[in-house]
């Protein structure tokens, strides 16, 4: 009877440590499939040539320094705009002959040079401005409004030294950047009127201090 009992449990032990054997193969194998053994390739490099144009063309656009035609005349169109308007405050407002004199002869010449470039930018289908700058057309707008006599003269004096100054840098940096020939011709034959203006105006600041 004891023989019977301890052969049917080792036959119960061999057959669960059987099944236990086969659950443990099928558990490993089914685990195994899973895995990809295929090699890990490393990333190709980019050869999205759109990309690396783009790119440098954008580095181009942010360091370049060419003025372009259309720039050059916006600026100096606007700017001339507010030399006019100055030197037509100077008959009311200014107190010296010399001052009065000074502005007449620079509006003459201001409206001849505005006349001009109004011309060739319409031949060159280009806009001109018909506003002066913000700035300028404050400064002068607190002058008419707070300066009198000889105050308002050297204001205006001072002011027609930095404008001189700035047109010229302007005219001369757009002399090596425009392109358009007949434009070019115009800013070089403007220059040296420019310089006389300059020099006008400094003598006469000279004579007032």
């Amino acid at each position: 009877m004891k023989s019977t009992f301890r052969l049917a449990f080792l036959a119960i032990a061999t057959a669960l440590a059987s099944c236990g054997d086969s659950n443990t193969t099928t558990s490993t194998s089914t685990t195994d499939s899973n895995v990809d053994t295929r090699p890990v390739m490393a990333p190709a490099p980019s050869t999205d040539s759109g990309v690396n144009t783009g790119a440098a063309t954008g580095a181009t656009t942010a360091t370049g320094n060419s003025m372009t035609d259309q720039d050059f005349v916006t600026r100096a169109s606007s700017m001339n705009v507010a030399e006019i308007s100055a030197h037509k405050s100077a008959a009311t407002h200014a107190m010296s002959a010399d001052v009065k004199m000074h502005a007449k002869h620079m509006l003459a010449d201001h409206q001849k040079m505005g006349d001009e470039m109004k011309a060739l930018a319409s031949k060159k289908n280009m806009t001109i401005s018909n506003d002066p700058p913000a700035d300028k057309k404050q400064m002068i707008d607190d002058m008419n409004a707070n300066k009198k006599g000889k105050d308002w003269d050297m204001a205006y004096l001072n002011a027609q030294v930095n404008d001189h100054q700035e047109a010229i840098s302007l005219f001369e940096s757009a002399s090596s950047s425009v392109k358009d020939p007949d434009l070019k011709a115009m800013i070089d034959k403007t220059l040296p009127t420019l310089r006389s203006h300059l020099q006008m105006v400094q003598d006469a600041q000279s004579k007032m201090k």
